[in-house]
Parts: C-alpha cells; structure tokens; sequence
C-alpha cells in the first residue's frame, strides 16, 4: 500500500507508520481500523454510520454513541499526533471525518 499525507499501512503485520516511523506499540484494533477507513477513503468523507459499520460491525449505528465515536477519533488523533507535526485528520461538521490530504 502506498502513502498518504505521510501515513504508511502494512495490512498483513498492522503496522503503521506516520512520517517513517513506526508507531509503538500498535495501534490499539478500533483505531488501527479506524486509520484503515479513513485511509481507504482517500481523503473523502467517512461519515458516522461508516464508522459504527467498520469499527464496530457486530453493532447497529443506534447502538454506539456519539461519545464513543469522538472519543475513539479522539484517541487517534492524539496518537498520530505523537509521529506527526502536522495534522492529520479533519472533523467535517455535520459531515463526519476524514484524513487531510495535501
């Protein structure tokens, strides 16, 4: 997989790397799925039914609240933060979230 805004995934070992380095430890699976969203999206959109669809499949999008959602986006962020200087995921109001792409 190739690169986006910095962001390198290898799919098979759930690596991340933000900036050419290695997140440490790995990212926690809700997150790490999370990434994988928003980086799949390339930039668009991923509005909060897709989250609940793909962090928390086993789930209906009334059965997760929206606290849950923040918090999880939240904690990412904060994470990503920790590699990078720059930011690197955009809350879109009323929308939903997506990575910022240069």
């Amino acid at each position: 997989m190739g690169s986006l805004r910095g962001i390198w995934i290898d799919e098979e070992s759930a690596d991340v790397w933000v900036d050419a380095r290695k997140i440490v430890p790995r990212l926690p699976g809700k997150q790490l799925a999370l990434l994988q969203l928003l980086y799949h999206a390339d930039g668009k959109v991923v509005s909060r039914d897709e989250i609940v669809a793909t962090v928390w499949s086993y789930a209906s999008a009334e059965g997760i609240s929206n606290d849950a959602i923040e918090s999880l986006i939240k904690r990412l962020r904060k994470k990503l933060r920790e590699y990078s200087s720059k930011p690197l995921i955009e809350l879109v109001r009323h929308k939903g979230v997506r990575l910022i792409k240069e």
